[in-house]
């Protein structure tokens, strides 16, 4: 019995999407089959594809990279007292530029 409950116990802090989890307590989504169903080819309408976020390289490389690059460099030339203080200050300073050009892409 004591196991029974143990494994209860493990079977509640399961994420909602496990088999064991659905099994116990409750019915598998209907979204689920739909999407095996559209995976096999048997959906007759087809949805368009949500376009994805960017890769999380290719997020930071557009947004933070450049912004925090020209601070570093910054810090390397002036070498402050507090370079994270100075650091932080630059990229308050300077999150415009960054933000711009994101709106200039879209």
């Amino acid at each position: 019995m004591k196991e029974s409950l143990s494994w209860l116990g493990h079977v509640l802090r399961m994420k909602d999407d496990r088999l064991p989890k659905i099994v116990l307590f409750g019915q598998p989504s209907r979204a689920k089959r739909k999407k095996a169903l559209e995976d096999n080819g048997e959906s007759q309408n087809k949805k368009p594809k949500i376009e994805q976020p960017l890769p999380i390289r290719q997020y930071l490389d557009q947004t933070v990279i450049p912004v925090l690059q020209q601070g570093l460099l910054l810090v390397v030339k002036e070498r402050p007292a507090d370079p994270l203080e100075f650091l932080g200050q630059y990229l308050l300073k300077n999150k415009t530029t960054v933000e711009s050009s994101d709106n200039k892409e879209s």
